[in-house]
């Protein structure tokens, strides 16, 4: 028996109806985008599927701009990219790929709020609609505690509830309002809520919903995070819900607001405003200003160390950038003319067994080391151990 497989992805869908008008005759070229799935996360890289059934190797070295050791440590199996093809072996029948976003760029159809409204479409069209929407408020009874969840019973749909989110200590067999944060149709469906009175009392006592429009501006409170998006509450739009993507753009390496927590107030745009709709948000971006000054301070920090080669000593420390990491050595710059490298060694006082700890430094972190041994025309060795 033969098996198709198949996928309801909006961000799928959507690539193959502009670029692929024809399925059955299509053939990969060279240096040109593809929208695939990651069907194998091997040491050496991923494999990725591109449609057709052709499949193409990212080696580590292409995985990401920085430096990635371990590719199930940024990417899921079954994950939507953005590739490109950089090498097509006819003899070998293989193909190469690149998922760097240096390489891929920014495709406008696979922005966050693109993929979040995939999503969603996607849902309406497979998954069960028989549950209370977000912001609802209901009865629930707790089933059992555990460390970090209650587990409660909203009717015969199972539930779960932070310990965070709730008002004291409860316990098996308690009853308590909760609001409704989000639905997830996995396992026959879970609720997940909050019973913190005054979220519960706020959204029961809300007013009459105001008409939002795309544009603008509110604050919010982060009241749940998923694996693909968060969900936030505007208290200045009658308690309304709404979602925020966790991703700016599907070619981000983890998640491009990975610091956001519950609790957390942000202020939020407007992105869509549909009756009938889940209300899309997103995060206000930094201000040209902020953006803008941050390249003057590193100007600035350059011209304030520019260490001569002559005027470097033994035994001092310095502020240096990190300019490329390699399996065995960082390669970094103490001014625009003297280059170092710090030994795999050398990195740390207490380095943890099986493990890298080159991982936790990538292009352009700027760090401290110590300078102990000097070599003209050679990358000055230094060290961070110790530094302080």
């Amino acid at each position: 028996m033969k098996k198709i497989n198949v996928s309801a992805k909006q961000s799928i869908v959507s690539w193959v109806k502009k670029f692929r008008a024809d399925a059955q005759n299509f053939r990969p070229v060279g240096w040109r985008f593809y929208c695939g799935l990651h069907q194998g996360l091997p040491y050496y890289g991923c494999f990725i599927e591109i449609g057709n059934g052709l499949v193409g190797l990212c080696p580590k070295a292409c995985l990401a701009d920085s430096f990635v050791n371990n590719p199930r440590d940024v990417y899921n199996l079954g994950e939507t990219v953005m590739c490109k093809i950089t090498n097509i072996d006819t003899e070998k029948e293989r193909l190469l790929v690149s998922l760097k976003n240096s390489d891929v760029g920014k495709e406008e159809s696979m922005t966050g709020g693109k993929l979040l409204e995939g999503y969603f479409k996607e849902l309406e069209k497979c998954a069960d609609t028989d549950h209370q929407p977000a912001g609802s408020i209901v009865e629930c009874n707790v089933v059992s505690v555990s460390e970090k969840w209650y587990e409660v019973k909203v009717g015969e749909v199972s539930g779960m509830v932070d310990r965070n989110c709730a008002e004291s200590e409860l316990k098996a067999g308690d009853n308590r309002k909760g609001v409704v944060l989000d639905y997830n149709q996995a396992n026959g469906g879970t609720y997940y809520l909050s019973l913190e009175p005054g979220l519960v009392n706020s959204v029961e006592g809300k007013g009459k919903k105001k008409k939002l429009t795309e544009g603008t501006e509110l604050t919010s409170t982060v009241v749940l995070r998923t694996e693909d998006y968060f969900v936030v509450v505007l208290p200045d739009a009658a308690h309304r819900f709404g979602y925020v993507h966790r991703r700016d753009h599907i070619s981000d390496l983890g998640n491009s607001y990975k610091d956001i927590k519950c609790g957390d107030e942000q202020v939020v745009t407007v992105k869509r405003a549909k009756k009938g709709k889940r209300l899309l948000l997103s995060f206000l971006s930094p201000t040209s200003e902020t953006s803008t000054s941050q390249p003057q301070r590193k100007r600035k920090r350059s011209e304030e160390q520019d260490v001569k080669f002559d005027d470097i000593k033994l035994g001092e420390v310095y502020t240096v950038t990190v300019k490329s990491v390699k399996s065995l050595q960082l390669n970094v710059q103490l001014s625009r003319k003297v280059n170092g490298r710090v030994h795999l060694t050398e990195v740390t006082d207490s380095p943890e067994p099986n493990s890298n700890p080159m991982k936790e430094y990538k292009h352009g972190d700027s760090i401290q080391v110590k300078t102990h041994r000097i070599q003209t025309f050679q990358n000055t060795p230094i060290s961070t151990n110790n530094t302080n």
